[in-house]
């Protein structure tokens, strides 16, 4: 069988050897990236309910994980009993949604995003007095380290609101409005039904 696709189809020659320095720091770069960037969703977990922070109208504070919903019911888990409670929606005066901080991740993605294309607008900037940024490659690493800052700023701020707590108000709501509301939890639950 060799002999056949040997002598049919001419296989190119495939060069293993060293690479040089420069080929090997541009290979590693990539890889990290590429680490980076797979590393927030490369794990599997099972699916977990929204954490509620709920107030009712006798002013007592319950929290937990939301398993489901079932009319207007929110059947959490409560957090420091472990001890499952049953909670209808007329009973409550207000409902927090717990978000985990989104701060790291904003981060992440603002360095990664801020560095490459500072690196990119260092690279093929022109070389002038005003700038002095001599070689391409002092370019893109003054770029890039400059965007990295910017990037940070800005991707930690964007994470810092996008993990902000939602809180809802039930008191003097219609029917629809709690209807939708829980309609929302409802997806957010571990079960939704």
């Amino acid at each position: 069988m060799y002999s056949f696709v040997k002598e049919h189809w001419e296989v190119p020659d495939m060069k293993i050897g060293k690479l040089s320095e420069k080929e090997a720091r541009r290979m590693a770069l990539v890889i990290i990236i590429a680490a980076i960037l797979i590393a927030p969703g490369a794990y599997a977990k099972e699916r977990k309910g929204v954490q509620l922070k709920l107030r009712t109208k006798d002013g007592a504070v319950l929290m937990g994980e939301l398993l489901t919903v079932k009319g207007r019911d929110l059947i959490l888990m409560s957090i420091p009993e472990s001890q499952g409670s049953n909670e209808n929606i007329s009973n409550l005066t207000s409902i927090r949604i717990v978000k985990k901080s989104k701060f790291v991740q904003g981060l992440q993605y603002g360095v990664l995003g801020g560095v490459a294309v500072g690196a990119l607008v260092g690279a093929v900037s022109i070389e002038s007095d005003k700038f002095a940024l001599g070689a391409t490659a002092e370019g893109a690493l003054s770029g890039g380290m400059f965007g990295g800052i910017f990037g940070a700023l800005v991707g930690g701020t964007v994470g810092i609101v996008a993990g902000a707590d939602e809180t809802f108000e039930l008191q003097g709501r219609s029917d629809a409005d709690l209807n939708d509301l829980l309609f929302k939890l409802n997806r957010l639950s571990r079960s939704p039904s």
